[in-house]
């Protein structure tokens, strides 16, 4: 009878994983998944790819010149095995983005939408979609312009709308102008491990963050 049970929890598991939105990229593509369908396309390149490791956390980073002319960073955060992260994905956004201020805009099953405003800047905003993957797993797409980030908010809401970015203003810069750094705007830190609670053990004793 246990069993019967801890296989339906794990298909009901299995299933609701499936249908709900997440991000996926690969060397020349950054895609939104909806049921199977990839809802929003930004085709492009990697021009860099890096790895961040702090404890029990391994952060890999790409950086996407796309069709488009616009530079996206994407960021995947993995626990290491009996870890887990936050499960409040605004506190998620404080701790990586601790240099703006945040405002969510959209959620849908494991995606979120924030606009990020930088702390003493002209109003400039960097917009992001992150996916919260079973607490294990923490992907991050930044970067995006305004029409990408809005076109994103109505693919999400509406099933039948696709958007695909076209190459409009496709990029005359070389990989060799970009300085990678400028657009790593994250600071993870051993800091936000010890203290902001970024992560923790599996069933262990989760410390608040830093006001």
């Amino acid at each position: 009878m246990f069993k019967k049970i801890l296989l339906s929890v794990s298909i009901i598991f299995f299933c609701t994983s499936c249908s709900s939105p997440h991000i996926n990229y690969n060397n020349h593509t950054i895609k939104l998944i909806n049921k199977e369908k990839a809802i929003v396309k930004i085709p492009g390149q990697s021009i860099y790819k890096g790895i961040l490791k702090l404890s029990n956390i391994k952060i890999g980073r790409n950086i996407y010149l796309a069709d488009s002319g616009d530079i996206l960073t994407v960021e995947e955060l993995k626990a290491a095995p009996g870890y887990k992260f936050d499960g409040n994905i605004q506190n998620i956004v404080r701790i990586g983005f601790n240099n703006y201020k945040y405002h969510k805009k959209y959620t849908k099953g494991n995606i979120s939408i924030f606009a990020l405003e930088e702390n003493n800047s002209d109003g400039a905003i960097v917009y992001l979609i992150i996916e919260n993957i079973n607490r294990k797993r923490i992907k991050l797409v930044y970067g995006a312009t305004k029409d990408i980030f809005e076109e994103s908010v109505k693919a999400l809401k509406d099933e039948k709308f696709i958007y695909s970015v076209k190459a409009y203003n496709k990029s005359k810069m070389s990989v060799s102008d970009i300085n990678v750094k400028q657009y790593i705007k994250t600071t993870w830190s051993e800091k936000d491990i010890i203290l902001n609670g970024l992560i923790y053990k599996d069933g262990g004793y989760f410390q608040k963050p830093i006001k």
